[in-house]
Formats: structure tokens, sequence, C-alpha cells
């Protein structure tokens, strides 16, 4: 299953690089309030997915901070994507996170329904923790211009991994899954789509973007299978 991560550097609308590389699978940044990235950025990112073909699947990441909440932390995108979600942690920063850190927010994100998976690179885990986190499923930075899954060097207990970022073009990271890494039935979507509503909202008021708004609107009524209320209508 090839894949595409995104985050704040990529564009708002995502919809000239889903045309170009057709990804199975799209990993969204979720940035963290502190970290002063606009909220809106991602929310416009996941739209775009949506509104381009609401069959790829869309799972976040997030950067995790030894120095910030492990449970605001799961709090902030879980509660934004909801139960079933696969919420991947970002260990590679050098504010590193302690056992008892990831242990509390795997923990967090349990208890909202989503579950979790490492991202992370075999020098980062080797040089921060020695513990054993095996049984979540690894997503591994190798960066070796291989797309294969399979061509992996075990560390950390991990005797395979999951997904595997080989590489990069046009500025984004190119990544191979394995085809069952992600469950077949559809993506879990935000539960705030009266957010990402009120944002194709935002958008319908600038002349120059109502087509693009109006996608998006569409998206969100098809992804909820229902017809969706206006949420400005009584």
């Amino acid at each position: 299953m090839f894949a595409i991560d995104v985050s704040n550097w990529q564009p708002r609308d995502l919809t000239p690089l889903l045309e170009k590389y057709r990804p199975q699978l799209v990993v969204v940044r979720h940035a963290l309030p502190f970290e002063q990235i606009d909220p809106q950025h991602e929310l416009e990112q996941l739209a775009s997915i949506q509104a381009f073909d609401p069959t790829i699947k869309i799972e976040p990441y997030v950067w995790v901070y030894g120095s910030a909440s492990p449970v605001q932390t799961a709090l902030s995108v879980g509660s934004l994507y909801g139960p079933g979600t696969r919420v991947w942690l970002d260990c590679e920063d050098a504010d590193a996170p302690t056992i008892g850190w990831l242990a509390t927010c795997i923990e967090e994100l349990e208890a909202l329904g989503c579950t979790a998976g490492i991202y992370t690179r075999k020098g980062w885990w080797e040089d921060h923790t020695q513990d054993d986190f095996s049984d979540l499923p690894l997503w591994d930075a190798l960066y070796d211009g291989i797309p294969n899954v399979e061509v992996f060097t075990p560390y950390g207990g991990w005797t395979q991994a999951e997904g595997k970022q080989y590489g990069g073009v046009d500025g984004i990271d190119c990544n191979v899954f394995r085809s069952t890494a992600v469950p077949p039935s559809l993506v879990p979507v935000p539960q705030s789509l009266d957010r990402l509503w009120e944002v194709a909202q935002e958008l319908e008021d600038q002349e120059d973007q109502q087509g693009r708004a109006r996608r998006i609107k569409q998206a969100i009524v098809e992804v909820k299978k229902v017809t969706y209320r206006d949420p400005t209508q009584p």
C-alpha cells in the first residue's frame, strides 16, 4: 500500500499531490495547540482528501514531546479523529518522552477508542529507550530508497514493520505499508464535521474559492452517508 505523509509544510489543498501520486493512505500531522500551527491547515488538508477521493484512508500522526502532557496529547488527536483511528506517535525529537510518558499516552488513546503505533528510526529508538513496545505496529523511518516493507532490520523487539518511510519526492515523504495495516472499512473521519462545514462556509464567502468549498461540503455529505443538515439552518 503506497502512502504519503503530510504536515503544515505541505499545502492546505492536497489535490495536486493526490492527483500526481494517487496514494491509498495519507498520514496527516496533527498539530498540538502549543505548537502554534494554524489548526485550520490540518482541517483543510483533511477536507481536500475527502473531496478528491473519500476512499483514501487517513491516519494522523503527532509529535511526542517529553515536556508536554501525554494525556493532553492523546486527547487533542483522539477527540478530533474519534474511535477506531490509529494514531502514530512520532518519536524523533530531542525532547524525548520517557517510557512512562509513552505508556500513559497509549493508555489514554485506548480509552478514547483509538489504537497507537510508533513512528521512529532505529538509531533514535536505541539511543533514547530500551523498552519493548513491539506489541504496537511500527512505522520505520529508514530512507533506503527501497519501497519494500519486508526490507527491515529488527530493533526494539520488532521483527517486522507495518510501514516503512523509504524516500521522498516533491517535498513529501513516500511510504509503503502492509495492505493489512489499515482496516478495509471506511476511513475514520474526524468527528468535528461541523467544524469542516464551517471552514467550507468561510471559503465559500470568498468568491474565488466557491467551487472548492462546494466540493468540500459535498464530500462531507457523502462521508456521513446521510443528508447533512446545514448547521446554519434551524
